[in-house]
């Protein structure tokens, strides 16, 4: 950490900030911004949304066609999540599918939603158990 502009994403480093202010305040004028940490979703939502996307294969899976998970998977995230452009290194690959991987519990919740009143309206009803981390959380929201 270094600079004028400090951001602090742990306990620990929220405590150096603190240090190094309580230090420097009278010599320096800085500022600090606060930023609350964004908790990635737990196992319990990850768990839940796979078991959905198993239901939704499933369900899709008729005549003939066969739809596996993670094709509900890509088709959700085409759905509600849309494009992103992709570096790796020096090599620009445009268009590919936003992950899931970086959403933080109330991004995930949010997708969820939107995949559960999608599958509602496609005749499928998704399983909400009750202590689920997504319930608990649409619950609270409420």
């Amino acid at each position: 950490m270094s600079g004028q502009y400090w951001r602090a994403q742990s306990a620990e480093q929220l405590q150096q900030c603190f240090r190094f202010l309580a230090q420097s305040l009278p010599s320096q004028g800085l500022r600090i911004t606060w930023e609350p940490w964004k908790d990635k979703r737990s196992l319990n939502a990850n768990n839940l949304y796979w078991q959905w996307l198993t239901v939704l294969s499933e369900h899709f899976s008729r005549a003939g066609k066969k739809f596996s998970k993670d094709d509900m998977h890509d088709l959700m995230r085409h759905q509600f999540l849309g494009y992103v452009d992709k570096v790796v290194g020096s090599t620009e690959i445009p268009q590919q599918l936003a992950s899931t991987a970086s959403l933080d519990v109330s991004q995930m919740c949010h997708y969820m939603t939107k995949i559960d009143a999608w599958a509602a309206d496609h005749g499928c009803l998704l399983p909400r158990p009750e202590d689920s981390e997504y319930a608990k959380y649409r619950e609270a929201q409420q």
